[in-house]
């Protein structure tokens, strides 16, 4: 088997030991299973070497629970992620004639307007916060995950529940504006 030296710089020098130019590797100098330096040879090993290093989002680890109903899950990661099918991303697509809001109609129906400025889900967000004794402000979603996260201060219970309540908010105002449009 043969291997070029940028190859191996590539993966990395504490797995493959290049030699001069080109790398020659066989498996009757080796072994079957190990390289020159002594290491064993692991497939897995040289492909998360080859991987970049990925930080997960900071709201993944409170999404992905399983406190939180699969479905309203799902709307919720598609939310954090923006890529919630609005009618100002199906106008922008050409699918859409309006990039108004299905649901007050007051502006063009982004994710910000829908889960932060719309009329109803604030109507819906205060409601909720009250039935759960929580003050509530105005702020977008991704401001209040951040808040839950880091700034709420109560027990890890407590914050289960809150975000359990914000998943199924989101769900049933998405449900809501699909009724409508």
């Amino acid at each position: 088997m043969v291997f070029s030296l940028s190859f191996l710089r590539l993966v990395d020098s504490s797995i493959l030991v290049p030699v001069s130019g080109r790398a020659k590797i066989s498996r009757m100098s080796v072994g079957c299973n190990t390289w020159p330096n002594g290491q064993s040879y692991s497939i897995s090993q040289v492909y998360k070497k080859l991987l970049p290093e990925v930080v997960p989002p900071y709201w993944s680890t409170f999404i992905w629970t399983r406190s939180v109903v699969p479905k309203h899950r799902f709307i919720l990661w598609l939310a954090m992620l923006k890529r919630l099918p609005t009618c100002a991303r199906l106008f922008h697509i050409g699918i859409s004639d309006s990039d108004a809001c299905v649901i007050c109609g007051n502006a063009a129906e982004t994710q910000d307007h829908i889960f932060g400025s719309c009329t109803y889900a604030i109507g819906c967000f205060s409601a909720v916060m009250q039935w759960l004794q929580i003050p509530y402000r105005t702020v977008g979603l991704d401001t209040l995950c951040r808040w839950i996260r880091n700034g709420y201060k109560a027990s890890q219970w407590r914050k289960h529940v809150l975000l359990v309540a914000v998943a199924a908010t989101v769900y049933m105002i998405w449900q809501v504006r699909n009724k409508g449009y």
